[in-house]
């Protein structure tokens, strides 16, 4: 049967789209893209620029898992650079707008439903896959922005600062966590770097510490000559006297920052 649809009527297009077969949409749907990409504001058959309302190329269904995506007129902003092109702006599921690049909505479902889902297989031994990469120039940004943070309720959960601090809710359960261990090359102690370091001393050694977190905890362990001793800097020991470093043995230090950026610290002496 034949449909007869006028191009210029964006509701009656969208029923005329919905009583197609999907791989027909699919079809449908990748040359829209095609011509979007290649001859989007250009005056090639692609979309017009200029600032234009949403939904004004392809319209439909708002939610579920039979929305037609939508697509804003390319504007200029949507013009990253003119060596490469670039499509206009997607909603999925939802009205394509003018502040996200990709909009997805799934709305209310009752059944397990991905947003977005994923496959592929690595088949190269030689090769170090990324299934996800995320690179962001950070020329200027508040402390508190994040590479990736997820939410229920407008609550989050989990997040990713830019300075790579994970943070979230609930607690964390893992089968173990491993600290990275770091052989301190000359005195300075760089907390950034690990969580366990290590030294053996051959002359008197006076310890720096660098990047000191609050909240943070390591682990110093120095194996002691038959003559050196270790100084170490402002920190609270028990007593209010720091421990003298064993000769010819292994010492194990522990210090963690609390209490406004208090060190704190403690040893477990005369291991063989």
């Amino acid at each position: 049967m034949a449909i007869s649809c006028d191009p210029n009527d964006l509701a009656a297009l969208a029923k005329c789209f919905k009583c197609l077969p999907p791989a027909t949409l699919q079809q449908i749907q990748a040359y829209l893209l095609c011509q979007i990409v290649n001859n989007g504001g250009t005056g090639g058959g692609g979309l017009p620029t200029g600032v234009e309302p949403a939904n004004t190329f392809l319209a439909g269904p708002p939610s579920g898992p039979d929305a037609i995506p939508t697509f804003r007129k390319m504007v200029t902003a949507d013009l990253l650079t003119t060596l490469t092109p670039q499509f206009a702006r997607l909603g999925i599921g939802t009205a394509a707008d003018l502040v996200h690049l990709l909009e997805i909505a799934i709305g209310t479902v009752t059944v397990d439903t991905h947003a977005v889902d994923i496959t592929g297989t690595w088949n190269n031994a030689a090769i170090p896959f990324n299934a996800f990469n995320l690179n962001i120039t950070d020329t200027n940004s508040l402390a508190t922005s994040t590479l990736l943070r997820l939410m229920i309720g407008g609550s989050t959960k989990f997040q990713v600062s830019k300075a790579g601090a994970t943070t979230m809710s609930g607690g964390c359960t893992a089968l173990f966590l491993a600290e990275t261990e770091v052989a301190i090359a000359a005195s300075d102690i760089d907390w950034s770097l690990g969580g366990i370091f290590t030294k053996t001393i051959a002359a008197n050694t006076t310890f720096t510490f660098s990047n000191v977190a609050s909240g943070r905890v390591i682990k110093v362990v120095i194996t002691g000559d038959a003559s050196h001793t270790v100084t170490w800097p402002a920190v609270k020991w028990a007593g209010g006297v720091a421990p003298t470093q064993t000769l010819s043995k292994v010492d194990v230090y522990t210090f963690i920052v609390a209490n406004g950026g208090v060190i704190y610290g403690s040893a477990v002496q005369n291991m063989s």
